[in-house]
């Protein structure tokens, strides 16, 4: 028989077997660096495999053309470690630079192998022997070849030194996957490299049987330390670029990485393993977390920090953690409670002094027979009517947030024909409503917003003001449109909403049109403006629907 398994053929091919059953395991995953695994833990199976072949083989010609195949598929692995380690530690993009010497090297080596009997730059062949059933090439290696495993070499150390950066500098999980990589090749290396020095005592070569040990190494990294589904480049990239605090727990609560800032703004400086107490005592779901404010003391400040908390998920859909962030919001806390008190205190006192001036003005036009003071008493009470408008609407504004929760679906009928009847008696309102839903942070925010615009166009009126309201729903939108005929909206006003924003020179001249524009970009949708033929405006507020 020209192929006779043998012992070492055995073990060599079950070797390869697991590479390939790792690879498959795998399989399912699109990551770049999980796809560079593959291509390495298969390259791995390719060498030991084809040795195993080989030492089945005892004629001469079978086991040179055998020793070419282990000899390329080795040539492959020193690359695809190198572009592996590069890519599992996030910065695969380094190697942009010398892809095409990447490319090239292993194409131009395996060309060269497959001449070899031609120029004799790598080997050439001593003697065959067989040692029982074994077979083996014996080759005298050329200078050529020594350079090859000399760029070999500089690509695997480079690979080791990578993953050696992330095992010190990158968090606790990252540290375990990284050790556990380097443990698996190691020992393929280290082996490759007595024996091309010193030689190594035995009867067959012992580097593809090195990689039984990388195989069951990488085996416990992806099955108990979950090496393809948290990865160090996304758990080092998420601590290093988020900015403020992060803790990652998993599924039961108990913490598996966190920063410095996080521990200190959850009590008693949790570490590994602990739940955030009091937070979250034991048996507790993280997710109570979020939306909470919490204080704590950092560098001699006490700051406030809003928590937010993400379920992390692996590939299969699955909740593996969460994540935990924790964002310093002193500056907006301050200001949202200076906002609060000052809008407290104005709208009391600025209602107060307004009824004073309201009750005076009222005095001042029933005791005067004078037509000039009781014209200037009614335009008193005008602006004081107006300003205690304002006043209500900003108040309105300032308390609009808990109007705006998270959104959900609205029937924007039934609260449309309720503006409608409220505004009837002031002008003449056409309603044209089709049944629609949209998303909208609230009913309450939905019914605001179209008040103001409705309220906008009768009390700017200068005559008998009519007022158009309709609702459609188009490519999944819902268009709400009140139009109406009178003088128009200013230019300053216009611009400003359609701006986003207002100027010091440039604002509106109420706040009206405002609560419409955010109620509308809360939740994806927007205000438009536009002039209505032969007179008027057309307010358009486009909200995104859904189904009912």
């Amino acid at each position: 028989m020209v192929w006779t398994p043998t012992v070492y053929s055995v073990l060599a091919l079950a070797a390869a077997a697991g590479s390939v059953a790792l690879a498959v395991t795998a399989a399912d995953r699109d990551e770049s660096y999980a796809r560079s695994f593959r291509w390495l833990i298969l390259a791995m199976a390719g060498w030991t495999g084809l040795y195993g072949v080989q030492l089945g083989f005892t004629p001469p010609a079978f086991q040179l053309a055998a020793f070419r195949a282990v000899t390329i598929a080795g040539g492959v692995v020193p690359t695809l470690w190198l572009v592996f380690a590069a890519t599992y530690a996030g910065v695969g993009d380094r190697l942009r630079a010398v892809r095409p010497l990447l490319i090239a090297e292993p194409v131009v080596f395996a060309v060269a192998v497959l001449t070899n009997a031609w120029h004799g730059l790598f080997w050439s062949v001593e003697s065959f022997t067989s040692a029982g059933p074994v077979g083996r090439v014996l080759v005298e290696f050329g200078t050529v070849h020594y350079l090859h495993m000399a760029y070999s070499y500089v690509l695997v150390v480079v690979g080791i030194a990578v993953l050696v950066r992330v095992a010190v500098v990158g968090p606790t999980v990252s540290t375990r996957q990284s050790v556990l990589l380097l443990a698996g090749a190691m020992p393929p290396f280290l082996v490759n490299v007595a024996e091309f020095t010193v030689g190594v005592p035995a009867p067959v070569g012992t580097t593809p049987f090195a990689f039984a040990v990388t195989g069951g190494v990488w085996g416990l990294a992806l099955f108990r330390f979950d090496l393809l589904d948290r990865t160090a480049p996304a758990r080092q990239r998420a601590l290093g670029n988020v900015g403020t605090g992060l803790a990652v727990t998993d599924e039961d609560g108990r913490v598996v990485e966190i920063d410095e800032l996080a521990r200190a703004v959850f009590d008693g400086s949790p570490a590994e393993g602990d739940t955030l107490r009091p937070a979250v005592p034991d048996g507790a779901e993280v997710t109570r977390l979020d939306g909470n404010h919490r204080t704590a003391v950092i560098g001699d400040r006490r700051r406030v920090f809003d928590t937010s908390v993400e379920a992390v998920s692996d590939h299969r859909g699955q909740t593996t953690g969460y994540a935990v962030v924790v964002h310093d919001v002193t500056a907006r806390h301050a200001y949202e409670k200076r906002l609060e008190v000052a809008n407290r205190v104005l709208r009391h006192n600025l209602s107060n002094e307004l009824n004073v001036v309201l009750g005076h003005a009222n005095h001042v036009a029933d005791a005067t027979s004078d037509p000039e003071l009781a014209t200037a008493a009614e335009e008193i009470r005008t602006a004081a009517v107006g300003l205690q408008e304002t006043s209500e609407k900003a108040r309105e504004l300032v308390g609009s947030e808990r109007h705006h929760g998270e959104p959900e679906p609205v029937a924007v009928a039934e609260p449309t024909r309720h503006v409608a009847t409220e505004f009837g008696p002031a002008a003449d309102i056409r309603l044209s409503v089709v049944d629609a839903t949209a998303v909208v942070g609230s009913r309450r925010a939905y019914t605001t917003a179209v008040e103001n615009v409705v309220e906008n166009a009768v009390e700017h009126h200068d005559g008998e003001p009519t007022v158009w309201i309709e609702i459609e729903e188009t490519d999944g939108e819902v268009v709400v449109t009140v139009a109406d005929n009178g003088p128009g909206i200013p230019e300053t006003d216009r611009t400003a909403v359609e701006r986003g924003s207002e100027t010091p020179l440039e604002h509106t001249s109420g706040l009206g049109l405002w609560i419409a524009h955010w109620t509308a970009t809360a939740v994806g949708g927007e205000l438009t403006l536009a002039d209505r033929e032969p007179r008027g405006t057309r307010v358009e507020l486009r909200l995104p629907a859904t189904e009912s």
